[in-house]
C-alpha cells in the first residue's frame, strides 16, 4: 500500500512540475537523460520530470513531517500559513539537489511551491478517501 501511495505522489509531483514549468516564467525543468529510464523506453523529455517527482515525493513524504513537527509553534502562531514556508523550503532543497530544476525569483518559488503543495494535498486526500471506503 505504501508503494502505491508513493507512486501516486511521484505522478502528482511530476505533473505539478510540468504544470509549473508551463505556467511560470522562471520555473524551468531542464531535460537530462538518465540511462536507466532511457533503457526502460521512457522518452528523454520526461526524465527530469520523473526524477524531480521522485525527489519531491521523498521530500514531502519524509522531510515535510519532520519540519512540521519542528516548526509546530510557528504553524500554530500563523494559523497554518507557515506551511507555505515549509513548502518553499522543500522546493528550494529540490532545486538545490536536482540538476533538472531551475527556479529564478521569489515569486516563482512561492507560486511553484503552492502548485506542488496542492498536488500533494490532493494525493493525500484521495488516499485517505480510498482508505475509508
Amino acid at each position: 500500500m505504501f508503494l502505491l501511495r508513493f507512486a501516486a505522489r511521484i505522478a502528482a509531483n511530476s505533473g505539478a512540475l510540468w504544470l509549473a514549468d508551463q505556467l511560470l516564467e522562471g520555473f524551468r525543468v531542464i531535460p537530462h537523460p538518465v540511462a536507466l529510464l532511457a533503457s526502460a523506453g521512457i522518452p528523454v523529455e520526461f526524465h527530469s520530470y520523473l526524477i524531480g517527482g521522485i525527489l519531491l515525493a521523498f521530500l514531502f513524504t519524509v522531510v515535510r513531517p519532520i519540519l512540521k513537527v519542528l516548526a509546530f509553534p510557528l504553524v500554530l502562531i500563523t494559523f497554518g500559513l507557515f506551511n507555505i514556508v515549509i513548502s518553499i523550503a522543500l522546493l528550494a532543497i529540490a532545486d538545490w539537489l536536482s540538476a533538472g530544476l531551475s527556479l529564478d525569483g521569489a515569486f516563482t518559488f512561492i507560486i511553484g511551491s503552492l502548485i506542488i503543495a496542492a498536488a500533494n494535498t490532493l494525493v493525500t486526500s484521495f488516499v485517505k478517501a480510498s482508505r475509508e471506503s
